[in-house]
């Protein structure tokens, strides 16, 4: 059991299977001390991180002081490695912009003028055209799937890339890189950043090209206000469903989003105003079900915290059971279930795969709050997006957990999805 907690905690950090023979359960054993389980060393993450040598962070300065138009792409192992901190610190003193994955939301507060948002595939639009024509990428704790990177073609292939990671396995997978660096993405900013102080930066133009391209984003996608896209009140459209989210929620608060279109209404238009972990979403597996009982597990592990899961109805269908597990172990949080009567996911990949032979994707219409009533939770239907606002911010400060389910219109997707 502790060496499961060592190699969980230790490198790139991740579960661990535990296989335990019935034979072994059922004996008796007596141990000396408290923590037979884990270590204290290893009792949470990163436990040993990894150094790079001195010489890596010049090496990097010397790349980006020759590049016109570089970035910094950071992946969910800035998140991990806790450098969110570092990395807004090192773009604001050398002007270089920040694009992240959906698991590197919070790499840097995308309220920030530096701050590009997401790319790739189910990214927005005007990250992936600033992208275009960068010439140099310092790539931290990304894996470069092929979601988060358009299928390899954002940042296009061939541009100079130098790769730090924890796992030397990742380094150079998907993307040829110019230089290798094998290190704790924390340590390496550090380093890297003390190397800079060193030297002037002028990032003037960088800042205003990407404050303009926000401003551009902000005032087409209808994110920002209401006058500024064409919806109706009734029923309420995904987009306005975000708006509401993130005018109720505190800069504290975190949304864990679920597999689905639900994660990439949250990933595009649900900003992070705070530099840290603040969105979660299944990346690896995509997992349905994920957002419910993860945002259980993190309010147990973070009970003075506020959280909110997201959903579509066939995700949350597949684990809604654990409203009796959220009631009973006392673990207030929010879910909203964005119920548009149909897996969308999986229908426009049948209109744009199988030439529109749809085939198990719509449901019968189910009311998800007197469900939730029927397991003791606390229930809302919002079928106005008027009304949504008000009903989260009353979910949040209520003390147990609520279930606000938003009646949303069918065929509604978010920008980037083409099958």
């Amino acid at each position: 059991v502790k060496r499961a907690f060592r190699i969980a905690t230790t490198g790139r950090p991740g579960p661990v299977v535990l296989n335990v023979p019935l034979d072994v359960f059922l004996r008796s054993a007596e141990y000396g001390d408290d923590d037979f389980l884990c270590s204290p060393e290893f009792g949470r993450y990163p436990a040993l991180r990894v150094r790079a040598e001195a010489k890596e962070a010049q090496i990097v300065l010397d790349a980006l002081h020759k590049a016109r138009k570089p970035v910094i792409w950071c992946g969910g192992g800035v998140i991990a490695s806790g450098a969110s901190a570092e990395v807004e610190a090192f773009a604001e003193l050398t002007g270089i912009p920040v694009a992240t994955t959906y698991m590197g939301k919070g790499a840097i507060a995308e309220t920030h003028p530096l701050s590009l948002g997401p790319a790739g595939q189910l990214g927005r639009p005007v990250t992936n055209q600033y992208l275009a024509d960068v010439d140099f990428v310092l790539a931290i704790g990304s894996r470069f799937t092929n979601v988060d990177t358009a299928n390899w073609t954002v940042p296009k292939r061939g541009v100079p890339m130098i790769q730090v990671d924890i796992d030397p396995v990742e380094i150079g997978k998907n993307y040829d890189v110019i230089h290798s660096i094998w290190s704790d993405a924390k340590l390496f900013l550090q380093d890297l950043i003390a190397a800079a102080k060193e030297t002037k930066w002028d990032g003037s133009r960088a800042d205003r090209a990407v404050s303009d391209l926000r401003k551009s984003w902000l005032a087409t996608s209808g994110v920002e206000s209401p006058q500024s896209s064409p919806m109706k009140d009734e029923p309420v459209h995904p987009l306005q469903a975000m708006r509401a989210l993130r005018e109720a929620m505190g800069p504290d608060d975190t949304l864990i989003c679920d597999s689905g279109f639900n994660q990439i209404w949250g990933g595009q238009y649900f900003e992070v105003e705070r530099k840290g972990r603040y969105y979660v979403g299944p990346r690896g597996m995509g997992t349905m079900g994920f957002a419910f009982p993860a945002a259980i597990g993190a309010k147990l592990a973070c009970p003075e915290r506020r959280f909110v899961a997201l959903a579509g109805d066939g995700g949350f269908m597949m684990l809604l059971h654990e409203l009796e597990t959220s009631i009973r172990m006392k673990t207030p949080v929010v879910v909203c279930v964005l119920n548009n009567g149909n897996l969308e996911y999986c229908r426009q990949a049948q209109i744009g795969l199988m030439g529109g032979r749809l085939l198990s994707t719509d449901f019968t219409d189910t009311n998800f709050a007197d469900i939730a009533k029927a397991f003791g939770a606390h229930g809302v239907r919002v079928t106005r997006s008027a009304e949504l606002r008000d009903v989260i911010r009353e979910a949040l400060g209520a003390p147990m957990t609520t279930v606000v389910e938003i009646v949303t219109p069918q065929s509604a997707k978010p920008d980037g999805v083409a099958f």
